[in-house]
């Protein structure tokens, strides 16, 4: 045990000493703080776009209730009330609401495909397969891009960081003429190596443990709420890069040369990070495949003169008979059923291939 902490603390000096381990930590640091602050300013963005929403609807809503109660005899209030009481502004132009995914505390740290997922759904009298093709306008460059939150550091950056800590870390005595001093010490091999891994696995559990830590204050994370979800993302990125050093102590295993490791790991790297989602997205699109022809087909055919109202009703009251009136009571509204028996037609055809592709 003596000879494994000289070892570790001798390590520790060389690395101390010299500027790759200078570099390397404030790197870190900066890309996980700088990763925090980014996290924090696009999912309050959101949130403000959230409470913007609420805002709407309530303002809407309370309109409407305000507009029913009105005294019709003036004729200033009739319009309005028409348009509360009626079917159509009620369920489509004005009392449409909104379906909201509210972030947690901790998704600064993983913000994933909320830009490219929506994050709100307006939830109105509309085919909802429709409705989920409506989102923000975005940069498309931006998109492609992502986001350098705390989760990109950890899955991009992190490998690297060890990569550049480690791999000479035993071809660099034999590259400097220590290594045979060093294996004339009553120390074996596997013990040298244990302990310069483990000093750079020690840098990598403090950087992470610092930078989860700081996260607490700033992302204001409440503890009794989402304390379970930050340690399952603090042990899933520990988990992480253990694996890494694994992988490094595999390449380093071999005593090959500092230039042999190095392009060993970029090469690891850049399949297990870079070519191996590209093939498994590639993949999945091709035996995945989104017929979109179909949803365009019923976009431009919805309103076609080949299904009348009289056709689509028709299918409609045979699914609903108990909507069926001999006169039209919605007077104000002639196209109001029309208008409902044309999009649940559009849900009906769609719903079929939304659960083909899902299954």
């Amino acid at each position: 045990m003596q000879q494994f902490l000289l070892i570790l603390k001798n390590d520790w000096l060389i690395l101390r000493r010299g500027k790759v381990l200078k570099m390397v930590v404030t790197l870190a640091v900066a890309a996980g703080l700088y990763s925090l602050f980014y996290g924090k300013t696009v999912i309050d963005r959101q949130r403000e776009t959230i409470v913007t929403l609420q805002k709407d609807e309530k303002t809407r809503l309370d309109s409407l209730e305000a507009w029913a109660k009105l005294d019709t005899s003036i004729a200033a209030n009739k319009a309005k009330w028409e348009t509360a009481t009626s079917a159509y502004e009620v369920n489509v132009p004005e009392g449409y609401r909104y379906a909201i995914y509210t972030p947690s505390d901790i998704t600064p740290l993983s913000i994933g495909m909320r830009d490219l997922f929506p994050y709100y759904q307006d939830v109105w009298g509309r085919a909802i397969y429709r409705q989920i093709f409506q989102q923000e306008i975005a940069n498309p460059q931006k998109l492609a891009v992502g986001h350098f939150d705390w989760a990109f550091v950890v899955i991009f950056i992190l490998p690297l960081l060890l990569i550049v800590l480690s791999y000479n870390m035993l071809s660099s005595e034999k590259e400097q003429g220590t290594y045979s001093l060093l294996l004339a010490q009553p120390v074996s091999l596997r013990q040298i190596v244990l302990a310069k891994l483990s000093l750079r696995a020690a840098l990598m559990v403090g950087f992470l443990a610092v930078i989860s830590v700081l996260s607490v204050f700033v992302l204001g994370i409440n503890f009794s709420e989402n304390g379970g979800l930050w340690l399952r993302f603090f042990g899933v990125a520990l988990a992480y890069g253990l694996f890494w050093l694994a992988v490094i102590l595999a390449v380093v295993s071999f005593q090959k040369s500092s230039a042999f490791n190095a392009l060993t790991l970029l090469a690891v790297w850049i399949v297990l990070i870079v070519v191996l989602p590209a093939f498994t997205q590639q993949w999945l699109t091709v035996s995945q495949p989104i017929d979109r022809s179909v949803f365009e087909n019923l976009v431009r055919d919805e309103y076609s003169m080949e299904r009348p109202d009289s056709v689509v009703l028709k299918d409609y009251y045979a699914r609903h008979p108990d909507r069926y009136f001999p006169e039209d009571t919605a007077k104000r509204d002639p196209e109001l059923r029309g208008y409902y028996a044309r999009n649940e037609w559009v849900d009906l055809t769609l719903e079929p291939l939304v659960h083909a592709y899902e299954a």
